[in-house]
């Protein structure tokens, strides 16, 4: 039978003798094998018959699933961060900050936002794209909590990093339209506050003593953390008590979107007496103000309550 397609063709070779009709079997004509040639080529292009019209008609819906897939795939890694670590600058560590090669979803989880290689940002310069070009958005160096965005323009598909006082909206270079915020970082005393991140955990390098009171009283006091502003983070504090009376005194420390409670022998975060003076680490919920809320049972002069500000849990969007 000849061979007329490649539904025609033996997977035994030696049944291959012919291509079209056209005789190639051991001692055919020299110019059988070239005709021989050109007719495979021929049948093999009718199974893959791109650019005819019928096959851009056959693969519209084919190019109409992969969209649907790549759509769907962007959904289904929603909060996506990997890599992206913060660092202080050792070359400058009054300013800069470096970022580490990762991909991210920007915020509307519309868009995959890839750093192939990390960064060295500067956050005393406008921002400039490029490594160990300015960061900042917009305004002049301040004291205060700056937010580290990572942006792209769809146009090019550059990728850089953006630092900004805002915790939603910073204000965005010409032709970057998609954002992410991967940490954020505290200037204070005209240099960036030294931290260490491990994943959502950021530590200071030196922890903070943000509140050391003798004799609070019995009323509600609102401890503002040395921690970055602007959003809600999970504050790592130590909470210490000193009461020096036989008297138990009870502490309580809680997130100020909780509801106001005073203390007992029951619901407490910390307990003491002239026997003990105990402290904990706690993990209380900030305000946009990092700020917290702690209470006493009893008021005395040998009471003291003490907060130590270690560092703070920033998920960063990957769960909301």
């Amino acid at each position: 039978m000849a061979k007329n397609s490649v539904a025609d063709w033996s997977t035994t070779a030696n049944n291959n003798t012919d291509v079209g009709g056209i005789n190639i079997a051991e001692g055919c004509a020299m110019a059988n094998l070239n005709n021989g040639m050109r007719e495979m080529m021929a049948q093999i292009k009718t199974l893959n018959p791109v650019g005819s019209a019928a096959a851009t008609a056959a693969y519209q819906p084919l190019d109409a699933d992969l969209t649907a897939v790549a759509a769907a795939s962007v959904s289904v890694f929603s909060g996506l961060l990997y890599g992206l670590t913060l660092s202080n600058n050792t070359g400058d560590a009054t300013n800069d900050i470096d970022i580490a090669a990762g991909i991210a979803i920007d915020a509307t989880n519309a868009k995959f936002l890839k750093l192939a290689s990390g960064l060295t940002k500067r956050l005393d310069a406008a921002w400039a794209v490029g490594t160990n070009q300015g960061g900042l958005d917009t305004g002049a160096i301040a004291n205060t909590t700056y937010h580290m965005w990572l942006i792209m323009r769809s146009d090019t598909g550059v990728v850089d990093v953006l630092f900004s006082a805002s915790a939603t909206a910073p204000t965005m270079p010409a032709n970057y339209d998609y954002k992410r915020r991967i940490g954020s970082i505290v200037r204070s005393g005209g240099a960036i506050r030294a931290f260490v991140q491990t994943g959502d955990l950021f530590l200071w390098s030196v922890p903070i003593s943000d509140e050391f009171t003798t004799n609070p009283g019995t009323a509600a006091v609102t401890v503002t953390l040395s921690l970055p502003t602007g959003l809600v983070i999970n504050s790592m504090v130590t909470v210490g008590l000193e009461a020096n009376s036989a008297t138990d005194f009870r502490l309580l420390v809680t997130s100020l979107s909780l509801t106001d409670t005073v203390p007992s022998s029951a619901l407490f975060t910390l307990k003491s007496n002239e026997i003990s003076t105990p402290s904990s680490d706690v993990v209380i919920p900030t305000n946009t103000s990092a700020q917290v809320r702690y209470r006493l049972n009893l008021s005395t002069s040998s009471a003291i309550v003490s907060i130590q500000t270690n560092g703070w849990q920033d998920t960063r969007g990957r769960l909301a």
